[in-house]
């Protein structure tokens, strides 16, 4: 992608480890090993910001599925996961104001059918 003023923005894809979700694990003492990550299917991530996640992309299967279980599941996925990332942006400005606080924008994309829900 680009790099604004440093921040070195990138996408990941391939199921990478959602990294907040584990930060947070670890601070209450919860984290139990690398095999219960949250893994998403993409991420934007900004590497030279703490490698601070802003978009969480869901794909619950193949392309023009259907399931409403999987397509559910996906969406609190997407929900929990983004909660998680504002409480990592928050911990890491924690003096921000909540001005500041107010403009930040996370996402979450979820690949439904043929369409992305957002």
């Amino acid at each position: 992608m680009t790099n604004v003023d440093g921040c070195n923005s990138d996408f990941v894809q391939g199921q990478p480890y959602l990294e907040s979700m584990s930060r947070q694990l670890k601070d209450v003492n919860l984290y139990v090993d690398d095999r219960k990550q949250h893994k998403s299917d993409g991420l934007i991530k900004l590497f030279g910001l703490n490698k601070l996640e802003l978009l969480l992309l869901e794909a619950p299967g193949c392309f023009s599925n259907k399931d409403e279980k999987k397509i559910k599941l996906g969406y609190h996925k997407c929900v929990y996961g983004s909660l998680t990332i504002l409480e990592c942006i928050t911990d890491d400005y924690a003096y921000a104001s909540l001005n500041i606080f107010t403009l930040v924008k996370v996402f979450f994309l979820q690949a439904v059918g043929k369409f992305f829900k957002k």
